[in-house]
């Protein structure tokens, strides 16, 4: 989304692409109904993790990692 002015693929357009495989479905056999109530609250999920600022991603991928005890 940062680069969109480039790419011309907003937080909304990402969001929508992404939300299916990243956020997922409540069932593994996902029918018409379920689709069509799901789908939406994929993309509100998508849009509010995309929202977030770059600090807090930053602060989850760049943890210490544990030191292995014995």
């Amino acid at each position: 989304a940062k680069n969109s002015h480039n790419n011309l693929m907003g937080e909304s357009v990402l969001a929508r692409i992404f939300a299916p495989t990243i956020v997922g479905w409540s069932s593994r056999a996902v029918n018409t109904d379920t689709h069509l109530e799901e789908s939406p609250k994929q993309i509100e999920c998508m849009n509010t993790m995309i929202s977030l600022p770059e600090t807090f991603w930053r602060s989850i991928l760049e943890r210490p990692k544990p030191i292995n005890q014995c």
